[in-house]
């Protein structure tokens, strides 16, 4: 999941010099081209089990997944 936000003037942004200017669009952040985007981890101790998996499959199902989209961060798929 990355975070978005609304597009504001002057957000595109290169990596150096001789590189093209890049725009904060869902498809440079999820290809990794707009490099000031960064993805959201969920870190665990062991195999997930229990409740915990019950979330984390939540979170990666449609409605899971809808909930980020709708709170203004890009979906993992």
């Amino acid at each position: 999941m990355k975070r978005r936000t609304e597009p504001a003037p002057n957000q595109r942004v290169t990596k150096d010099a001789s590189s093209p200017a890049i725009n904060p669009d869902k498809g440079t952040v999820l290809n990794g081209t707009y490099p000031l985007a960064r993805p959201l981890f969920f870190y665990l101790r062991a195999k997930q089990t229990g409740e915990i998996k019950s979330f984390i499959d939540w979170v990666l199902s449609g409605d899971g997944q809808g909930i980020v989209e709708k709170v203004g961060y890009y979906p993992v798929k």
